[in-house]
């Protein structure tokens, strides 16, 4: 299955069958087994992972995240450009039934206009070091943060959404950038399909 993904991808692409790094990714046990512990645990970054897994939001578009984003009615969430982003302009993305069930959750007991709270380590740009320390901890193959944002932008493609909607919805400014990613992506299983039950 990895080699036919890949080279379907390449030939998307146009680019040329060179080697490259293979990016780690969480296969769907090791998600669920992840979120799950993260949750019984009372991890306070639970809704952060959740939320990247989820959406394919950057680590600075999550923490910028306020209600006025919003919209439950219309299932769907906008990502505002975020100074010092790599996005460059406003966009939505779809709330799955286990991000909308946060959500609703998160408003019942929220005070304030941000989403997410602000753990310990999330302002001074620790997400990376408190995951891998989180993962290794549990017992699984330990990933960098924004591994999390390229597995959602992977399940988006195996479940057949085409690659400019990805790139479009994780505001990844060309196909060529989104492409490199998804080719490093190597062997992994799906992800939960409530990943897309909107």
């Amino acid at each position: 299955m990895a080699n036919v993904l890949g080279h379907s991808m390449l030939s998307m692409s146009g680019a040329k069958n060179t080697p490259r790094k293979t990016l780690e990714l969480l296969t769907q046990t090791e998600v669920d087994f992840f979120l799950a512990k993260a949750k019984e645990l009372g991890n306070p970054w639970y809704p952060i992972w959740l939320m990247a897994l989820h959406t394919g939001m950057r680590s600075s578009e999550l923490i910028a995240l306020t209600w006025d984003d919003v919209y439950f009615d219309k299932k769907m969430i906008r990502v505002r450009n975020i100074k010092n982003s790599k996005s460059s302009c406003e966009r939505f993305v779809p709330m799955s039934v286990s991000v909308k069930n946060l959500l609703e959750e998160l408003k019942n007991t929220s005070s304030g206009k941000f989403v997410l709270e602000r753990p310990q380590g999330w302002k001074e740009k620790k997400q990376s070091s408190i995951l891998r320390a989180f993962l290794k901890s549990i017992g699984i193959k330990i990933i960098h943060f924004q591994a999390l944002r390229v597995t959602w932008a992977t399940t988006m493609f195996i479940s057949g959404v085409p690659l400019y909607a990805i790139a479009q919805m994780g505001g990844w400014h060309s196909l060529s950038t989104l492409n490199r990613y998804l080719r490093c992506t190597g062997t992994f299983e799906f992800m939960p399909k409530d990943c897309f039950n909107f």
